[in-house]
Parts: structure tokens; sequence; C-alpha cells
């Protein structure tokens, strides 16, 4: 079959894929030996260009233009009819029919798996608990403002962020309402709360950096639930400033009578399986939190330094700042201090918090890893077939997993590295974030029991069904579900283009922009008439940027701009990754031109400049021209070849400059000469 002439401008893909899969191809560096060595052009430099194919079956190539979004949905439609005549039989047999060593494979990597997977949720709550320690005061002032509800929203946002868990967060909140807090503004922190719980995931999915397609799917995967509960406050919180929606529903479920027992509180399995572990390492003083939010504490600085009474390092003997002891055990972790200040329990925090980090990155490549291995040779369809569950039942295994984790962060950060690998779709694993989203409300709802008022038993409510309206809202309709999708989708793909951009959408959503509206919010809170007038200011500056923002970008051709930006800087990147490549191939044709300047200088019987041709491994089979200069031979041209890489840069040059001035000296100059003396000649002649 002839192939198509292929351009740098048309991409090639390829069509009747048997799977919807692409694959890029990186810039090869193509070099023809052969040319070379028979003295023959250049190398091809055309073949290094990145292409895009799409696997295919018949191998017919056509123009990426031709290919019609009318074609890839009947490319899908097909797929997705060949996947679906999987049986589930199919499916026993791929997963049950193995050989006595392939058993042993299994049960070695599943052995494997469980154990990155302890240690990959050991690193986690070390991560959550770091954070409290060196956030913990912070959020605890953050939480205990008495704000507007959008002040009050971003303070849930940026606690969350800082706590990375939204059951911890709720239970404060919880607590909080338990000492007075009102409930009005407990409600918006809980909608933050939830916007922020996603931060975790998604510096999860950051591990996948070092691919860019694992990356796509793997952001695109944990900002589900950021799309989830970004768009049900998008309309709950309009909602319930005008109608008092959740007050009114929860506060109709409350009893009627106010006084309540006390009950005891509920441990997570999982809790009781890592905890042993962590608590050795660091326990993060959540009382502490809890005091300063009430307003029982100024700041951490009245509790320092920690004080051990006749050195016995305990919980009943120990004053106990950041870091706490454990109760039931009546130990002290690792990382207390005997007589620490704040300064020596942030250390403390921070440097559990690298620590965790590299404990995490190392499981979760590890655990991709394996993935990879033992999913290699297994059908697609397979896996589709056993991943491909009911969509309300995925919502109750989401619910169940994270009832008994008691972290929607911990079950989102685990579907992440299955997402990357592509075992989990967008599309399943959004049910399974909407059912965790749901299920770990549960947090709140045992933090309510233990408290006797009415009061953080309708906050835990409140959770609940934030949770359950937005659940109700974006998945039962296809329509209305396509939206996070839609825009999940596109994060991830931003991320194809920018892989840096993760990092700045962290920055950007989780800190920076809740803490500018939070800060331009407490100026209008004040009786400052300065502080009025500058957060209107602020207000009218931000309100006309975003104005602009919008106005450029659709009508003033930024979007074409800014992927035109992107592609130049795609481009200026693989340059700078070819640009080792691309000397040496630079130094190459250098020596090829000089070598061929000199053999068409050896034929037309012109004098070669001593001291200009680059000296090279001497060979005892040279040809002699009709002056009796040496030629190259072939096998010269070869040695050649190989000794110019490792020829510097510089020498290269000046052995190039050097070679084309005495070249065109040594040709113009004869030339013009010649054509002088033939002129006199015919002169002479005439007369």
């Amino acid at each position: 079959m002839a192939e198509q002439p292929m351009t740098e401008a048309e991409p090639i893909v390829e069509e009747d894929a048997t799977h919807d899969e692409t694959i890029l191809l990186d810039d090869a560096i193509h070099l023809d030996d052969t040319r070379h060595t028979r003295g023959g052009g250049p190398p091809d430099h055309s073949t290094r260009i990145g292409r895009i194919y799409h696997v295919t079956s018949q191998k017919v190539i056509t123009p990426a233009h031709s290919f019609t979004s009318e074609a890839q949905r009947q490319l899908k439609a097909n797929n997705k009819e060949d996947d679906e005549n999987v049986t589930w039989r199919d499916v026993a047999a791929a997963c049950f029919c193995h050989s006595a060593a392939q058993w042993r494979d299994i049960f070695l990597g599943a052995f494997l798996l469980c154990g990155f997977l302890y240690f990959f949720l050991i690193g986690l709550d070390l991560l959550g608990t770091s954070f409290q320690v060196v956030g913990g005061c912070t959020a605890g002032s953050l939480l205990g403002s008495d704000t507007n509800p959008l002040a009050s929203l971003m303070i849930g946002i940026v606690a969350t962020a800082l706590l990375h868990s939204s059951a911890t967060a709720t239970a404060i909140i919880v607590s909080l309402v338990n000492g007075g807090l009102d409930v009005d503004q407990g409600i918006y922190m809980v909608m933050g709360a939830n916007i922020g719980t996603s931060v975790t995931s998604m510096i999860v999915s950051l591990a996948h950096m070092g691919d860019g397609e694992e990356l796509e799917r793997a952001f695109g995967g944990c900002s589900t639930l950021f799309v989830f509960n970004f768009y049900t406050v998008l309309v709950l919180f309009p909602l319930e400033i005008a109608t008092k929606y959740l007050y009114h529903l929860t506060k109709a479920m409350l009893p009627s009578s106010s006084s309540r027992q006390e009950g005891e509180s509920w441990e997570s399995p999982i809790k009781k399986i890592i905890s042993p572990l962590t608590k050795k390492v660091l326990i993060a003083n959540k009382g502490l939190i809890d005091d300063i939010s009430m307003g029982e504490l100024e700041g951490c600085g009245s509790v320092y330094p920690t004080f051990c009474e006749g050195g016995d390092v305990s919980y009943a003997s120990c004053k106990q700042g950041l870091i706490a002891c454990d109760k039931k055990t009546n130990k002290c972790p690792t990382l207390f201090q005997n007589g620490a200040d704040k300064r020596d329990d942030m250390v403390s925090g921070w440097v559990c918090l690298f620590i965790s980090l590299c404990l995490l990155i190392t499981c979760l490549l590890g655990l991709v890893a394996l993935l990879h291995r033992m999913l290699e040779g297994a059908s697609k369809r397979i896996i589709y077939k056993a991943t491909n569950i009911n969509g309300y039942f995925s919502i109750a295994i989401g619910c169940g997993v994270t009832t008994v984790v008691q972290s929607s962060s911990v079950t989102v950060s685990a579907l992440v590295p299955l997402a990357g690998v592509g075992i989990l779709s967008l599309e399943q694993m959004f049910p399974l974030v909407v059912g965790a989203d749901i299920g770990t409300t549960v947090t709140a709802l045992m933090a309510s029991m233990v408290s006797s008022k009415v009061e953080a038993l309708q906050i835990a409510l409140v959770h609940v069904f934030f949770n359950v309206t937005g659940a109700v809202l974006w998945y039962p309709v296809p329509f209305l579900r396509q939206i996070p999708l839609k825009t999940a989708r596109k994060l991830g793909r931003i991320t194809r283009e920018w892989r840096n951009f993760p990092v700045l959408f962290i920055l950007v959503v989780y800190h920076l922009l809740p803490i500018l509206i939070l800060g331009i919010s407490s100026c209008f809170e004040t009786d400052s008439k300065g502080f009025r007038a500058l957060g209107t200011f602020l207000t009218i500056i931000i309100a006309s940027s975003i104005l602009y923002l919008i106005y450029w970008w659709n009508f003033n051709r930024g979007r074409e701009k800014t992927r035109a930006w992107q592609t130049r800087r795609q481009r200026r990147r693989a340059a700078l990754e070819q640009l080792a490549d691309d000397m040496d191939y630079c130094k190459c044709d250098i020596e090829y031109v000089k070598n061929e300047v000199g053999r068409l200088k050896d034929l037309a019987g012109i004098n070669v400049e001593e001291g200009v041709v680059l000296q090279e491994k001497q060979s005892s089979h040279r040809r002699v021209g009709s002056h009796g200069q040496d030629m190259l031979t072939g096998e010269d041209h070869v040695s050649l070849y190989h000794s110019c890489q490792s020829q510097s840069w510089a020498n290269v040059i000046a052995s190039a400059g050097g070679s084309l001035r005495g070249s065109l000296h040594s040709i113009f100059e004869p030339t013009h000469s010649s054509a002088g003396q033939e002129n006199e000649d015919t002169y002479d002649d005439a007369n």
C-alpha cells in the first residue's frame, strides 16, 4: 500500500481503529548510516517530526482533519458495542484461568499491592496530621471568625485546605456551633469545607507529572470531586441566602426536645489499623484548635513552652502544645519535645510533612508501576466489562467505603492511581466520588452525637443534605451529569498543554483567591471608612479585570492567542529537550559538508589549503586525485562520522569556517585570474 506524503502541518491519523487509543510518538532521531558510508546525501531530517497515530487494524493513513467528529462518534459507538459484547464468563475466564506460575505472580502482586496501599494510607494520615500541626492555629482562628456568608465560604475553603480533611473541618464546625457559633454561618463554612476537601487528591495526582497521559487522567479524575462540590455550591449558595433552604430543611428534622444524652465517638476500622504506627510519629492537638476557634485561647503562644512534671514524658504529666500525646496509651509521639516552644513544634510538623510527602510519592509510584505490571497483556475489553458497573451501585460502594474510612480525601486519593493508569474512566470515577462525598458526612454525624445540643446535629444534617442535594442535582439526569464531567475533562486536558497547571490551580483556587476575597470582605465589615474605600476600590478593579478577561477571551481572540502561546511553549520545550541531539546532527552535517566539498575539489583538481581540513583518523586505504591529493574512501567517511561526535562545537565551527574560506578562495580566485587571462589573450588576438 502506498503511503501518502507526510508533512509537519498535517499530523497523521489512522482510521478504522479497533480501540480509540492515541499514542504520542516522541521526536525520533533518524540517522541514515548507509548514506554516510556510501558517500551519499545528508541524513533525512524529515523523519524527526512528532506525529499522532490512532491504533488501527487496516492501517489506512489519512490527514488528521479528515477524521471528522462523526467518524469519531461512530468509532466510539463501535468500540462500545465491542466492549459490551464481552460476557461475565469471559471476565471470569480471564481472572481465574491461570497457570501455577501466574497464580504465584498474582498473589505476590496482591501482597505488594496491599503493602503499598497500607503505607500509602499511613502517608495520607501523616500528611493530614502534619498540616493540622502546621496550620492548626491559623485554621482555628479563621473558623472562629464572625463574618458574612461569602467570607464564611472562603474560611471553609482555606481551613479545609490547611487541615486537609473536610471531616475534621466539619467536626470543628460542629464543635463551634455547640459552643455558640451561629448556625447560618456554620452552613456556609460547611459549603466551603466541601470545596476544600479535594486538595489532598490533587496533591496526590502531582506524582503523575512524569507522564503526560497519566497526569491528564489522574488530574481529571480527582477534579471530579472539586467540580461536583463547586457546581453544588454555585447553585445552593445563592439559594441558601435567598430562601434558607438547608436551614429550614434541617431545622424541621431536629427533635423537639433540646435535651439529648451524650454518646460515644466511633473510630474508623482503617484508623485502628494505621494509627498504631502514625501515633508513634506525630499526634495533632485537635483540642487546641477547638479552643482557639471558640475563643477560649487567644492563640497558640499561650500554651508554650511545653513542660513535663518530673521529666516524665506522658499524657498525664505533660503540658501539650500543637503536638499532643495519646490519651489511651498515656504515651507521647516521637516528635513530642519536653520544653518545646511553638517554633520547635512547627519545625517538627514541617519535617513530618516532608517525610509524609516522600512516603506518599514513593508508594504512589510503586502502586502505579505494580498496576502497570499486573495489567500487562490484559484485554481492555475485559477491564472495561469488569469496571463498568451500574452508576448507582458505584455510588453505594463509594459511600460504604468512605463510611468505613471516614475520609473522602483518602477514598478519592486511593482512586487517583487507578484513574491515572486507565483502569477507571472519568465516567466510572464520577459516581464513586459522589458516593464518597456522601459517605464522609458520617463523621460529622458521629461528632454531633457526642454533643447534647440540637444545633450541632443540625450542622451535621446540613452536611448530609448538601451532598445529597448535589448528587440528586448532577447525577441522575444525563444532560446535567455531563456538565461536571466536561469541566473535569477540560481541566485534565489543560495539563497536556501545560504540565505545571495543577500546581498553579492548587495555589490559586485553595489559597490565593479565597484569601483575597476574604480580605476584601473584611474591609467592608470594619467601621473605618478608609478600609471600606479600599475594599470598594479592589472590588471595582477585580470586577473590571474579570469583565475584560471575558471580553478578551470571547471577542478579542483570547482563546486563539492562548492556544498559540501554549503551542509555542510546547515547541520551545521540545526544542530544548532535543537540543543535544540536534547539536550532534549539526556537527555531523558540517563535517559531512566539509568532506563533500573536499571531494568535489579533489575531483575538480583544486588544491586544498593546508591546515583547514579537520584532522581525522588516517587510513592506509586512500585514493589519489588527479593532482596527487588524497581522497577519502567510504571507510574514511564512516570513521570520520563516528569521530566527529566527540569534537567540540567550537572546533567544528572554527574548522568549518576555515574550510569554507579556503574553498571560496581556491574556487573564485583561480576562476577570476583565468578569466582575466583569457580576455587578455582574446584582446591580443583581435589586435
